[in-house]
């Protein structure tokens, strides 16, 4: 809440026609509808620029956020942010870079989707 006024965060993973059945990713038509929709109709703004904000938008204010660092999101949606001039927040697993491992969720993926013969 910022002067008694919502604020919503859509936090976002992958955005990538290449999809896993136990972790689905988010079409990238279907970001790009929903991005442009929502430039017309909020003020996208990055968590530094909320933090400086003093006085509230006319239009209502969203904060974009990915997790894990997925690389579709230098290839898919980085293209499309600066096209438009929206930034976000993207929040990369240091630990991970520096074991040069993947999460814990792609290791289970793998795991679970791997079939054995009985």
């Amino acid at each position: 809440m910022l002067h008694n006024k919502e604020i919503a965060v859509l936090l976002f993973h992958r955005v990538s026609d290449v999809s896993d059945p136990l972790w689905p990713s988010m079409p990238l038509k279907t970001f790009e509808h929903l991005i442009k929709k929502l430039n017309q109709k909020v003020s996208i703004l990055s968590f530094s620029e909320f933090k400086q904000l003093k006085v509230y938008p006319v239009k209502p204010v969203i904060l974009l956020s990915f997790d894990d660092g997925y690389s579709d999101f230098y290839y898919n949606v980085m293209p499309l942010f600066k096209q438009l001039n929206i930034k976000a927040n993207h929040n990369i697993c240091p630990g991970l870079i520096d074991l040069s491992a993947p999460p814990w969720t792609q290791i289970l993926s793998l795991y679970l989707s791997y079939k054995t013969s009985d």
